[in-house]
Formats: C-alpha cells, structure tokens, sequence
C-alpha cells in the first residue's frame, strides 16, 4: 500500500474574487494563488521533497455583512478549494456556489474569511458537499453532470500510482438512475481513503518552518473586506471596490488588513 509524507507544503493567498447576481441568485466564484514548494532533501544524490505529491487546499468560506455600529452578520458559507499539483505555483480556481437568493446589495460592505484548518478533514467536508450537489443536480430537471467535470476531482490523475477509485463514471441525462450511485460511491470510497490524502502531522514553509498542525485553529486564515456596487440593479458582476486583505498564519507569510489588489502573474520570456 502506498504511504505519502505528512508533511503539508501548501501556501495559499486570495485570487481574483468574481460575485455576480442576477433576480434570485448569487454566485461566487473564488480563486486562490497557492504554491505547492517544499524544502528539498538529498542523500547520496537522490534528492525529494514531501512538495513531490498533489496536495489538497480546501476550506470553510464564511460572508459576513458588515455594519458601523453593529456586530458583523453571517450572511453565508461553504467549503471550498481544489488541490494543487507537485512543485507547482498558480492560480487555483474553487467551485461556483450559488445561493438561491440576492443576498449581495449594493453600497454595502462585507468581509470573506477563508480558513484553512486540518487539511485532511477539510478535504473530506469539501467533498461531502460536492455529494450534496450531485444529489441536487440529480434533482434539477434538464441537468447533466460527470464527476470528470468537477475540478477538485479531476486532478486526481497528478497522484500518479494509487489504488483505483471505483464508481467514477459520468452522469447521463437519460441515464441518471443508475450511474447516480455509482458516482455517490466513487465519492464515498475517495472520502472514506486512508491512503490518501494522509492525516499530516506537520506544516512546513518552503524555508523548512514548521509546526505540528494542532497547535492553533488554523495553519492559515485568509480575510477580504469590499464595497459591493452593482452597476445594473437588475443583476449582473458586482465590482469590488476599496479592497482590505490579511492574512494570518503560523508559518507562512503574514500580513495585518491592509488595502492592496489580488495577485496577479507577469510571464516574461
């Protein structure tokens, strides 16, 4: 049976947040800058890294509405992320969540906190909603869905060598009934693994910081504050306006709640 390290390298940052609305309904659209490097350790010239192997990046995603003279309101949350390929840097993408209702108002500010706490049990919440969505879809007239379409599922195929996962097949519209449970179980059997993603012991900077995970509530916890403005009060994307980040984090890289802009990537030849 194959063993992975319990070493967890996964830093991650806010990416580019698109929210838009329309009569009814919000949908967020998430993205997160991570960055899967770890130290690297030789002996007798064989060299490797715990940051060789996909590594998950799921969290608890909480929508505060904030007021001057009052406590914040939770408006919202979910779980989301994806996983992140070895020795890679980039921006993850999460999944599309979408609330059956307008809770985002123009001229009101809010706050998205994003924290990341046990990597494993983060990972397995994340893809218990992704069953409940499936179960959703199931219902929604007209819907066609595989478990190939779902990206934090199909990045799988960077773990290389490891026991099948069975049941994984696509959803047909004309064919639901049956490979509905198979998907499910595809699913149960991911969620269930003991072999992978391993219960990590530890967290680890690219600089080789470390602590035992357990030591605080999270290994990284990610905060954005906005003004929402909404050109078209009919619906459509809501613009971001006197954006505030933090970041807090045992190991990684801190910053307090300052004013800037999302990352982005310049490619130079």
């Amino acid at each position: 049976m194959p063993r992975f390290p319990t070493t967890y390298n996964v830093e991650g940052d806010w990416g580019p947040v698109n929210i838009r609305t329309r009569e009814n309904m919000t949908q967020f659209d998430l993205s997160f800058f991570v960055s899967n490097i770890g130290e690297r350790r030789c002996l007798n010239g064989e060299c490797s890294s715990s940051s060789n192997f996909t590594q998950p990046f799921t969290g608890q995603i909480e929508l505060y509405k904030l007021s001057k003279n009052a406590r914040p309101e939770l408006i919202e949350e979910w779980w989301d992320g994806g996983l992140v390929p070895p020795n890679w840097q980039g921006f993850m993408s999460g999944m599309s969540f979408k609330v059956q209702d307008q809770i985002i108002k123009s001229g009101s500010r809010y706050r998205l906190i994003a924290t990341f706490q046990d990597p494993t049990d983060d990972y397995a919440i994340f893809l218990n909603g992704l069953k409940q969505m499936l179960v959703r879809l199931y219902n929604t007239e007209g819907a066609t869905v595989g478990i190939d379409n779902l990206p934090a599922i199909q990045t799988l195929g960077e773990l290389g060598v490891v026991p099948t996962f069975g049941g994984l097949s696509g959803l047909r519209e004309n064919n639901q009934t049956v490979n509905l449970s198979e998907t499910l179980a595809g699913l149960e059997g991911i969620i269930s693994s003991t072999t992978w993603p391993p219960y990590y012991g530890k967290i680890c900077s690219e600089k080789a910081k470390c602590q035992k995970l357990g030591n605080r509530k999270f290994h990284q916890k990610l905060i954005l504050e906005f003004t929402a403005i909404l050109p078209d009060p009919s619906g459509g994307r809501v613009i971001l306006q006197d954006i505030k980040m933090q970041k807090m984090s045992p190991v990684f890289r801190e910053y307090p709640l300052q004013s800037g802009e999302f990352i982005s990537l310049q490619c130079e030849r």
